[in-house]
């Protein structure tokens, strides 16, 4: 993600507890997005750490995003009609 290191979109699951982090992304659009993300690790406990890379995800969050959000025409056309 542009802006970003990746440790800044890194999240260590370390135990139980929920962790989050917040952040403002710009699409390529220039819209802003605030975004937080919480997880937390579910299952048995294995004793080992589990690593989360958000950049990927934050990605694919934003390109659905600029694809599927409606942004009416500067000649005031109407939404086209879902058929």
């Amino acid at each position: 993600m542009k802006g970003f290191s990746r440790e800044e979109l890194t999240v260590i699951l370390d135990g139980p507890l929920v962790k989050s982090i917040a952040k403002e992304i710009v699409g390529a659009d220039r819209r802003r997005y605030r975004v937080q993300v919480s997880c937390r690790r579910m299952g048995t406990d294995t004793g080992m750490d589990t690593i989360v890379y958000l950049d990927n995800n934050l990605h694919r969050v934003l390109k659905h995003m600029n694809e599927t959000t409606y942004r009416p025409s500067r000649q005031g056309e109407s939404k086209p009609s879902e058929d």
